[in-house]
């Protein structure tokens, strides 16, 4: 055969048949076939498990005559006639495989043959269609079949029954279900094998994620912070010194501004500037460091479990390469990987801890002075009845 299609695109007049049968009395088609569907002028012919041929009894007869088969792994081709003075006239039965898996089917399509016989050279006509040139010789029958290319294919013919056209016929259904199951198993594989992709491109981007996390582990931000709320703080202990000698002064110059100077110094900058700032700012930021560093301490166990799940997805598809390598040029994100960035990490932790408790310790010697400050001016003006307001707590320190 020369591919399928060929017997519809003869009835065109672009290609033409491929298949006949013997001289003898034409059997009445539907003895040996089953009733196709017709849709748009293609049928569809169920699949049969003993020949073609449909009956109400509990075996179907078996077809009778002879014909000419030509058939390969996607068309069986079937021609009976009569020849009548060397006038030729009969069917062609042609069952072809359709479509592409999984949606693969056998198409059938029947057709009128006519045609002379002289001698050994035959025309033929299929469904009033172009004509075709061949030769029936030695009970063969080979035509001259347009071929898509626009050359000539020789088609052969050889002598066949209706059973064995059925054979052929089953074997393309047998063909065409194999196809279609192995299309769906192929389908099935591939989502598999995609949704395999995606449970690894997102755990590389999940442990890539964690690892340059730690890699990148930084408090700079954190500490400049710590640090400036330290020297406002300082700042306030200036304001306090600024204070007490301006008590001084009133004293020594016998003013009665000094116990109003005096309770500034210890309600206002003592309470409200060094309370405020030590506690507000300070004690606030330095809980937002330790926040951080926590979080980046918690990270480092997450960043070990979600390299396992990446390493454990990667074993089904070990030849995949990730998409998502995050920010190792050299591959996915491995064990050591994780090893070296806590180590990072740690570093990172120890050196924001030693700089922050320092820079807190300097903030609460601050606080310490402006007690110390407050306590010798209130001794020193008895008289006013002041009592030094209870002093700020110190700011406690990182761990």
């Amino acid at each position: 055969m020369s591919g399928p299609g060929i017997l519809a695109l003869a009835v065109t007049g672009v290609l033409v048949i491929a298949g006949c049968s013997t001289g003898g009395a034409l059997p009445s088609i539907g003895s040996g076939k089953a009733s196709p569907t017709t849709s748009g002028g293609r049928t569809t012919t169920p699949p049969a498990s003993t020949g073609r041929a449909t009956s109400n009894s509990d075996e179907a007869p078996s077809p009778v005559g002879t014909g000419f088969l030509d058939n390969d792994n996607t068309d069986a081709v079937f021609v009976q006639w009569t020849i009548n003075g060397g006038v030729v006239s009969g069917t062609m039965d042609d069952d072809e495989v359709t479509g592409t898996a999984p949606s693969e089917q056998v198409s059938s399509n029947d057709y009128t043959v006519t045609g002379t016989l002289t001698g050994e050279q035959i025309i033929l006509s299929l469904a009033g269609g172009p004509q075709v040139y061949g030769t029936f010789s030695n009970n063969v029958l080979t035509l001259n079949l347009p071929n898509n290319n626009g050359t000539l294919l020789a088609a052969t013919f050889n002598p066949a029954t209706p059973t064995d056209f059925n054979q052929a016929v089953q074997r393309l259904y047998a063909k065409v279900q194999n196809d279609n199951q192995a299309a769906v198993r192929q389908q099935q594989i591939q989502q598999q094998i995609q949704k395999e992709e995606g449970v690894i491109n997102q755990a590389a981007t999940t442990a890539s994620s964690d690892v340059n996390s730690l890699n990148n582990t930084n408090f700079t931000n954190e500490l400049n912070q710590l640090q400036n709320d330290a020297n406002q703080v300082q700042r306030d202990l200036d304001q306090i010194e600024k204070d007490q000698k301006q008590v001084e002064n009133d004293m020594a110059q016998n003013s009665g501004a000094a116990c109003g100077d005096l309770d500034g110094l210890m309600g206002g900058d003592l309470d409200g500037l060094m309370g405020g700032d030590l506690h507000g700012l300070l004690a606030g930021d330095e809980n937002q460091l330790q926040s951080q560093i926590n979080n980046v301490r918690g990270l480092e166990p997450t960043a070990r479990t979600d390299v396992a799940t990446y390493q454990a997805a990667q074993a089904k598809l070990p030849n995949y390469q990730p998409q998502n390598t995050g920010f190792f040029s050299g591959g996915p994100v491995q064990v050591g990987d994780v090893s070296s960035a806590e180590s990072h990490a740690q570093t990172s932790i120890a050196a924001a801890i030693s700089q922050g408790n320092a820079i807190i310790g300097q903030a609460n010697s601050y606080r310490t002075q402006a007690i110390q400050i407050d306590q010798e001016t209130t001794s020193t003006l008895p008289s006013c009845g002041e009592t030094p307001p209870s002093p700020p707590s110190p700011v406690g320190g990182l761990s």
